[in-house]
């Protein structure tokens, strides 16, 4: 039945499309007839070279090329499409021959063409011959050459309408040469005409996924060759990819290019038929559409896939263009490394499995072994190898044989993803070294006069020693009286109580180191103690105070003061708190008086009142002062603003009433009101 729909399907699109090319080719018919070209002659004079088409003009029928010899021997060449009549002049070269042999009679002179014709199987030059002589005539009514002028100086090459054959019979190197009989004097001018047409050239199309609707290719996706596209297996049953001339390079219509198709460099369909090339022409100058087929017929879906390489050829060339056909990722094509976790003591046989640790071991070599928790069919996949973010190994293998410590990461790699996952190779600690070195003094120290013998540093008391731990690992420095950790050990001032056994011990999963250094204190210089003055009183004289001393380093042997620095033990505090008997006297402190609220009629003033420690000036509660307090407030400015009674008579039965509270009687009856409330 699908053989049966296929060859239904394939009769209706040759009937559709030949319906198409004759529509075409009356369009065709119609627009030349309205478009007519006026025939044109491109002209070559005999200096220059001659470059066809002239200024990317295509040089056709009824265009024409006419060629001035030069009036010397130099050879020209002359490359031309094969319709194109061609005009070669030899006039410059009989002038030049008379010119130079004057006088001469025309009738002395001869002219005889030559063709050397190039042959098209062997690629080389055959035997020079007369043109009137060979190659004979196609037609008796067409000749292959025409000769015009007095001595046949024009000579006429044939193109237009001629067979392929006879074209081919026209190139070749044409000399024409001209002779003053009598004298025995000749000249002559070649040029090459090469009238081998071109090869076709792959047209490059749009983008990947164009689809083209054409005939009954509608809903079907066509891709130009050199784009590149992937497939999965729900796409449509079937689509193309197209193969054919660029037609902005004009080349021989006959025969026109064939197209020859491999997949992945086998160049037969294989037995499921999984494409084969249409036997007809989609547009003008195309015969070069693969068909491929993704539905029942194709059993795996790498049948498809690949590389697709067309091979566009005609008797004169070929060109070649490639697509990549590939599966469209989906998420099981993003390949997952199935790894795993944890530290493990003693790899089996040792082999690591990504994303484990462990410490290596006697032998120092391991495997750490990059597994992917499925296989990927469509996509292929690499393996890429770090230590520590550099690259130690980029191919597919997915195990990698160590024998250093170091974070080693795998990572697998594709075009639809990728995944990586790290693990991390200990060794047992190690610390390089353990010194200590004095400050300012070149060497251990132990070379001095006086120096201890069978320690590992010297130092002279008061020195400022540094003791370091070199290691990867992380560690801590133990001392007589001191422990740091991941850091140097800074001793200033060295004295007796630091001599002893230093240890560095560092540490990591693969266990433990430690290293020792051993310091004795050497004899170099003078040393102190610290000698302190009587304290002074206590002050203040009451409660708690401060007291002073001085303090100074004394040699121990002559009693001179030295430097601090020459005494070892702490320098004795130079200042203390002390207490004296008895409380501090305490007493009543006023501020000034403020201005007074009013200036007449009996104003207030204020002034602030506390308890003050005397001599520490310390504020405290009132209750700690003995005696009266001060006032705090005062009337001021007693004399009255108003001086008489407004109605005497009257005021003086409301005096010492509620009536002077009113502000209207207040006014009006100020000294009676204020002699009544003053009573009052």
């Amino acid at each position: 039945v699908k053989y049966e729909n296929a060859t239904r399907e394939a009769t209706v699109r040759r009937s559709i499309l030949l319906m198409e090319a004759y529509v075409i080719f009356s369009l065709a018919i119609i627009l030349t007839a309205c478009t007519a070209q006026t025939p044109r002659e491109f002209v070559f004079p005999w200096i220059g070279p001659i470059t066809v088409p002239v200024n990317n003009t295509i040089v056709q029928p009824p265009d024409t090329i006419r060629i001035e010899l030069a009036d010397n021997a130099s050879q020209r060449v002359l490359r031309i499409r094969e319709e194109v009549d061609v005009t070669i002049d030899c006039t410059r070269v009989v002038e030049s021959l008379i010119n130079n042999n004057q006088p001469v009679n025309i009738s002395e002179l001869s002219l005889t063409w030559y063709l050397k014709q190039l042959s098209s199987d062997l690629m080389t030059f055959e035997q020079e011959e007369r043109v009137a002589e060979t190659p004979p005539p196609i037609t008796p009514d067409q000749p292959a050459f025409i000769l015009n002028g007095s001595l046949d100086e024009i000579l006429i090459i044939q193109g237009t309408n001629l067979p392929t054959q006879a074209i081919e019979g026209r190139a070749g190197d044409y000399r024409c040469e001209v002779c003053i009989n009598i004298r025995n004097i000749c000249q002559d001018s070649i040029v090459t005409v090469d009238i081998r047409d071109d090869p076709p050239v792959i047209a490059v199309g749009p983008e990947i996924g164009t689809f083209i609707e054409s005939g009954n290719d509608i809903g079907h996706p066509v891709y130009n060759i050199s784009n590149d596209f992937c497939i999965l297996p729900s796409m449509p049953e079937q689509f193309f990819i197209d193969c054919y001339h660029d037609t902005s390079f004009p080349i021989r219509p006959d025969p026109a290019p064939a197209a020859i198709w491999t997949l992945n460099g086998i160049s037969q369909p294989d037995s499921k038929n999984t494409f084969f090339l249409e036997d007809e022409p989609f547009r003008i100058g195309t015969n070069g559409r693969l068909r491929i087929y993704n539905d029942d017929m194709t059993e795996d879906i790498n049948d498809i896939l690949g590389t697709y390489v067309c091979v566009l050829s005609n008797p004169f060339g070929s060109d070649t263009a490639t697509t990549v056909v590939t599966k469209c990722c989906e998420e099981s094509d993003i390949p997952v490394i199935n790894g795993s976790s944890g530290f493990v003591q003693t790899p089996q046989d040792g082999v690591l499995i990504i994303g484990q640790s462990t410490c290596l071991g006697s032998s120092n070599l391991l495997t750490i072994e990059c597994p992917l928790l499925s296989e990927l069919s469509f996509v292929e996949t690499t393996h890429t190898w770090t230590k520590n973010g550099v690259v130690v190994i980029a191919e597919t293998n997915s195990s990698l044989k160590v024998s250093a410590p170091g974070e080693y990461v795998c990572n697998v790699s594709s075009r639809c993803g990728s995944n990586s996952t790290s693990s991390v190779i200990y060794i047992s600690p190690v610390v390089t070294s353990f010194t200590g070195t004095i400050v300012g003094v070149t060497g251990d120290g132990c070379d001095r006069d006086r120096s201890p013998t069978g320690s590992d540093l010297c130092p002279v008391l008061g020195e400022t020693v540094t003791v370091s731990c070199d290691t990867i690992d992380p560690y801590i420095i133990l001392g007589p009286n001191r422990t740091i950790s991941n850091e140097p050990l800074l001793i200033n001032s060295i004295n007796a109580s630091d001599e002893g056994t230093y240890t560095c011990i560092a540490e990591n999963i693969c266990g433990v180191f430690q290293s020792d250094l051993r310091i004795m204190l050497g004899e170099g210089r003078e040393v102190g103690i610290w000698i302190p003055t009587p304290w002074s009183a206590c002050e203040p004289d009451c409660q708690e105070g401060n007291r002073t001393r001085d303090v100074r380093c004394v040699s121990i042997d002559s009693g001179a003061t030295l430097p601090e620095d020459h005494c070892t033990e702490t320098k004795p505090h130079t200042m203390e708190q002390c207490t004296h008997r008895g409380p501090c006297q305490r007493e009543w402190v006023t501020t000034d008086w403020s201005s007074c609220s009013k200036n007449c009629d009996c104003g207030e003033r204020t002034r602030d009142v506390f308890c003050q420690v005397s001599i520490t000036k310390e504020i405290v509660n009132d209750s700690m002062c003995s005696g009266s307090k001060p006032i705090a407030q005062e009337y001021c400015n007693l004399s009255p603003c108003c001086t008489e009674d407004l109605y005497p008579a009257q005021c003086k039965f409301i005096a010492g009433s509620e009536m002077c509270a009113e502000e209207l009687y207040k006014n009006m009856c100020c000294c009676s009101c204020r002699m009544g409330l003053s009573y009052l």
